[in-house]
């Protein structure tokens, strides 16, 4: 099976061609802070490529433009003393303390999110100390938090939605998906990402509660959505909170990669659009 990428610049935009030898049409994939994608055949020729490029160029362009304007409201990558992240859907400010410990760690209070740096590190580091001081050097530390607070509250909430619906997993994992806030597979596991300790508990409810409800119904059928609305009836105002704060876990990616979205708060999100179709989507 032939599969290859290259990289080409088209009037200023970076673009990446992934070519397949069976692929059937053109596809462009816009994903935030990611180069444009097209989607090609093997042997799809550079011209017809590019002008499928300009020929969608207001859509990207409106595209990127909105992924920007988002960009905005969301926490900074760049970790920095003074700023504010997202825990359990509170904003908590980043401040620094001391610990005898070898390795930094992150803990949260009601109102902070403290990083204990080594006391021979702490000077190193945060020199001198101020409200923009650098922590990129923590960002690991700061995933780790995420993702050992992630292991205990979203097993605990899925052991208690499974006790309240009669709904039971044959396991509960949590992990970090790149591509979905939860997942249920044919042998009745279900998993669920840690980065949803950004939101609201209620938020993490629902998506426990859909990936629960799909041991019963393997789909996204009316009687799926029937069920999941049984069980929380505020279901659908939950989604439409998820979706719309998707990015707010983007912070968490590892550094130097691109982040990913989730459409109806399941998936990730992307902007595509497929040759000869009229209208973009999101999935």
């Amino acid at each position: 099976m032939f599969n290859h990428t290259e990289q080409i610049e088209y009037k200023g935009l970076i673009v990446e061609v992934q070519r397949k030898a069976f692929r059937r049409r053109l596809t462009i994939v816009l994903k935030p802070r990611q180069p444009v994608t097209v989607k090609a055949a093997r042997l799809t020729p550079l011209s017809m490529i590019c002008a499928f490029l300009e020929s969608r160029r207001p859509w990207i362009e409106k595209v990127l433009k909105e992924f920007r304007e988002e960009e905005k409201s969301l926490p900074a990558w760049k970790l920095r003393v003074g700023e504010t992240y997202p825990f359990m859907g509170r904003d908590l400010k980043i401040k620094t303390a001391v610990t005898p410990l070898r390795k930094p760690f992150f803990a949260a209070t009601d109102d902070d999110l403290i990083l204990y740096l080594p006391v021979k590190l702490a000077p190193l580091k945060l020199k001198p100390l101020n409200e923009s001081a650098d922590l990129s050097f923590a960002h690991e530390a700061l995933r780790n938090f995420y993702r050992q607070q992630g292991e205990k509250f979203l097993k605990a909430r899925a052991e208690f939605w499974s006790e309240q619906s009669g709904l039971k997993p044959s396991r509960v994992s949590v992990r970090e998906a790149r591509s979905r806030w939860g997942s249920c597979n044919s042998r009745g596991s279900i998993s669920l990402n840690w980065r949803l300790m950004v939101f609201r508990p209620e938020v993490i409810d629902y998506v426990v509660v859909h990936e629960l409800a799909h041991l019963k119904q393997a789909n996204h059928s009316k009687h799926f959505w029937n069920l999941v609305k049984e069980i929380l009836p505020s279901a659908h105002t939950l989604m439409k909170e998820l979706r719309d704060q998707q990015r707010q876990s983007d912070f968490l990616e590892r550094l130097g990669t691109g982040n990913f979205l989730g459409e109806q708060g399941m998936h990730p999100q992307s902007a595509e659009v497929a040759e000869h179709r009229s209208a973009d989507h999101v999935g």
